[in-house]
């Protein structure tokens, strides 16, 4: 099977490259700015430049590969710098573009693509959500991105595709490969350093899923015979955010009470996220992840390779 990740350098296609490879018989085609951090030395992984929109994507290329996953995303992260068109043309436009595309040349391989919870926006609804309830939602969100994730999951659920369109609705991925602006990378590297983070008061509940289960449910995807559709990937783990501190806090002997409070957050509107995938294991009725959230804190603090009296 000869695959295409749009967006190599992202989180999850790391843990995408890292999975597909397992399988022998794949041959993976990577586009991004640069190759990846750990580009893996095999004759079967290309490395395609790629940056929208000083280096666009030939579509014409596309129509070659079995498989197409679109990991680009832009405006992750509140400190990320990036111009309102770069959000709205990576999130939304190019990816839009094309499935326009595939579908005029007849495209005949798969296709999946990511969204994400924060498109139900500043809810305060303590329950999980299904695809529809996602899906339109009108409630406010707080940015750009938000805004044109919400854009292509409404375009993927109004068009008819004749190829195999998966488009999957993710909570928060983590993992100890990601930007080191994220919270838990955040929490840890100020904890080793000594320094005591600056946190929101925390009240937020978030769903956390690893990424390594979101690329292999993606892989999974790709060998079964799962209708086109949208679907909710729900992570084990339901917590609030000073929750979540107190965990990482806990793994250095610390308490969490003098960081929590000390600055606002642009997510804070958004009390009650969390997503309900029982139309997921409908087709997968044995697909749960197995990565709870303080083993894969732990990860973080390995990585670090941090003095043996810090870990527990």
């Amino acid at each position: 099977m000869h695959i295409a990740i749009l967006g190599s350098t992202s989180l999850l296609a790391s843990y995408l490259i890292e999975q597909l490879l397992l399988d022998p018989t794949v041959d993976l085609t990577l586009y991004g700015r640069r190759p990846p951090a750990e580009m893996p030395a095999r004759p079967q992984v290309e490395f395609r430049h790629f940056d929208y929109p000083a280096k666009p994507i030939d579509p014409a290329e596309l129509l070659a590969f079995d498989a197409l996953i679109y990991c680009t995303a832009s405006g992750v992260q509140a400190s990320d710098q990036t111009s309102e068109e770069a959000i709205w043309g990576i999130n939304s436009e190019l990816p839009i573009s094309l499935l326009r595309y595939l579908t005029a040349y007849n495209y005949r391989g798969k296709w999946i693509s990511f969204g994400t919870y924060f498109e139900i926006g500043a809810s305060r609804e303590r329950r999980p959500m299904g695809e529809e309830e996602v899906l339109l939602s009108t409630r406010s969100v707080p940015n750009s991105y938000c805004e044109s994730k919400r854009r292509l999951s409404a375009f993927v659920r109004q068009e008819h595709f004749a190829f195999t369109v998966w488009h999957l609705i993710l909570p928060t991925i983590y993992g100890a490969r990601e930007n080191a602006n994220r919270l838990i990378p955040y929490l840890v590297r100020t904890l080793q350093a000594g320094e005591m983070p600056r946190l929101s008061a925390g009240t937020q509940v978030r769903q956390y899923i690893h990424g390594r289960e979101v690329a292999g449910l993606a892989t999974r995807l790709l060998t079964e015979p799962i209708p086109t559709g949208i679907y909710n990937v729900a992570g084990p783990d339901v917590i609030t955010i000073r929750e979540l501190v107190e965990v990482v806090f806990s793994e250095f002997g610390q308490s969490a009470a003098q960081a929590l409070g000390a600055v606002t957050t642009r997510d804070e509107c958004m009390g009650y996220l969390a997503l309900d995938d029982t139309k997921l294991h409908t087709y997968l009725p044995d697909w749960r992840p197995q990565t709870q959230l303080v083993a894969g804190i732990k990860e973080y603090i390995v990585s670090l390779d941090l003095p043996n009296d810090k870990k527990h």
